[in-house]
């Protein structure tokens, strides 16, 4: 089958690398002179990581540092252990590169094709047997198949990668801290490398600088290191918007594939893993049936109802993380044992790799 994909991201290449080791032609076609992979990082759960050997990733050689428990911080010190033990492969925190690369070099010479617009899917879609859009959040090529979207939920995140000593962040281990109105998550990368965001509702977009400078100060200690330990040029600003899946992820013979069928907020770090969990299904409905149609219909019935639990999740724990009269008088040790009790069961749930 002749494939054309819109768009080398991680959706993209995960739905190339799949679709190419089934025997199909692939061809992606991205705008950008490169991959377009920041520095930051991103959380592959369970669920995703079990995926990447089908992708032809070597499962000896899986990017990323493992993590398996989350030590819960607030008024400076851990007040809460959430135990995470991957079901299936290790929970890892990964470079988005360094991701892409993995992806784009199991893929044949010249499958890319850099500085390729697409603006319009019918010529695609007439030169090809199926056409993958798979362009982000922004989808220009979306309207090919779904209304637009409605009410959509926004969030803002800033982040950074940076060198830093922390013991109080053991290997194996990633650090939440949480405070009325206020998130922030540290994660291990390779060496004395960290990732780490903080979220706070009530700062306005492009107030970021000041949010890093205010944490330079900050009472808490590991806040303290990673804020000291980040130049400000580096601490990014994400403005996320979120998509709700449509009733279908296909018509005629274009699908939609990653963020721009189902964008979610980061609450749960559970965007990438959707869309590695994607091309595993679209892949797994081709050789089901050699009837095209089919194949997509098994496509979106098989991911619009766990899309949009995972949307509708990720909408509920942004909720909890806004300053409530309740969180602004309950003691911070109890406000943190109680997010551990109920997330931690949410997180082991919904990190277990899909069945087949």
């Amino acid at each position: 089958m002749r494939v054309a994909i819109a768009g080398a991201g991680l959706a993209g290449l995960a739905a190339a690398a799949a679709l190419s080791r089934a025997g199909h032609e692939i061809r992606v076609l991205e705008q950008a002179d490169g991959l377009r992979a920041s520095g930051l990082a991103i959380n592959l759960w369970s669920n995703a990581t079990t995926l990447l050997p089908g992708f032809g990733i070597p499962s000896d050689h899986l990017p990323g540092e493992p993590f398996s428990r989350m030590l819960m911080r607030t008024a400076g010190r851990d007040a809460a252990c959430v135990e995470l033990p991957p079901a299936g492969r290790p929970h890892v925190t990964v470079e988005r590169a360094e991701l892409l690369s993995a992806l784009a070099d199991v893929l044949p010479a010249g499958t890319v094709r850099y500085g390729a617009r697409c603006d319009d899917v019918s010529d695609l879609a007439a030169g090809h047997d199926l056409v993958v859009v798979a362009d982000g959040v922004h989808s220009t090529l979306r309207a090919a198949v779904a209304d637009p979207p409605r009410r959509r939920w926004q969030w803002t995140v800033w982040q950074a990668s940076a060198e830093a000593d922390l013991p109080d962040v053991p290997p194996g281990a990633c650090s939440a801290v949480v405070r009325p109105g206020f998130y922030s998550g540290i994660f291990r990368l390779a060496g004395r490398r960290v990732t780490w965001f903080a979220e706070q509702p009530a700062r306005r977009p492009g107030e970021g600088r000041q949010l890093l400078q205010d944490l330079t100060n900050d009472p808490d200690p590991l806040l303290r290191a990673v804020a000291r330990a980040t130049p400000p040029e580096r601490w990014t600003q994400w403005r996320v918007h979120d998509i709700w899946p449509g009733r279908a992820l296909h018509r005629g013979n274009v699908v939609l594939v990653g963020d721009a069928a189902h964008a979610m907020l980061p609450t749960l770090g559970q965007g990438a893993c959707q869309s590695l969990e994607d091309a595993a299904a679209l892949a797994a409905a081709l050789a089901g049936t050699a009837n095209l149609s089919e194949a997509l219909t098994c496509y979106s019935a098989a991911r619009i109802r766990r899309v949009r639990r995972m949307v509708a999740l990720s909408r509920i724990a942004a909720l909890g993380r806004r300053p409530s009269p309740a969180s602004r008088v309950m003691p911070g040790e109890l406000q943190v044992r109680l997010m551990a009790a109920a997330g931690g069961p949410l997180l082991r749930h919904i990190s277990r790799p899909l069945p087949g």
